[in-house]
């Protein structure tokens, strides 16, 4: 579930959908489909949304159970269940995206079950940075606290601190 920077609310669900919705009428505005496999809802869990965040002048990143996050561009879809294909598809994890976050409009972060986090840039959906092994429990939300510095949190209760470095890689800057 979130409600993105203009208001809009939108949910994500179990078979894939990323629903935008019509407040006044509680009537879908635009449906995006894109996550899963081709075995279908009744063989797999993957096409499950598990996260969505805002990334500004109408761009929305999802998190999905299957292993990618997606970056899309709210416009598309039509109303009543039409489909749009992700401007980017973030591969990477081995296991399911279960958290995602957008620093200042520019870097998608990704947490996934697998315990790595990973930087994209959001223009084009390139890998910038990967942090294997970041936490060793699945990590379950990132949050950006400065457009220098993040959070992330896992499975255990452990929280942790991130900085940008001048370089552009990510350190730990400790546990909270």
């Amino acid at each position: 579930l979130l409600v993105a920077h203009d208001g809009a609310l939108l949910s994500g669900g179990k078979d894939g959908t990323i629903i935008t919705w019509d407040m006044a009428t509680g009537e879908p505005e635009v449906v995006l489909k894109g996550h899963g496999d081709s075995r279908g809802l009744t063989a797999t869990n993957s096409q499950v949304v598990s996260c969505l965040a805002d990334a500004g002048e109408g761009r929305l990143v999802s998190g999905g159970w299957d292993a990618t996050a997606r970056i899309w561009q709210r416009g598309g879809g039509g109303a009543g269940g039409g489909t749009s294909s992700p401007h980017a598809v973030l591969s990477g994890h081995t296991a399911a995206v279960l958290a995602v976050a957008v620093a200042e409009g520019l870097i998608v972060i990704t947490g996934g079950g697998d315990g790595a986090l990973r930087l994209w840039e959001v223009s084009t959906g390139s890998l910038l940075h990967e942090v294997g092994g970041a936490h060793s429990a699945p990590i379950r939300g990132v949050a950006c606290c400065t457009c220098n510095h993040f959070a992330s949190g896992d499975n255990t209760g452990r929280l942790r601190r991130w900085g940008f470095g001048e370089d552009g890689k990510v350190a730990a800057d400790g546990d909270v």
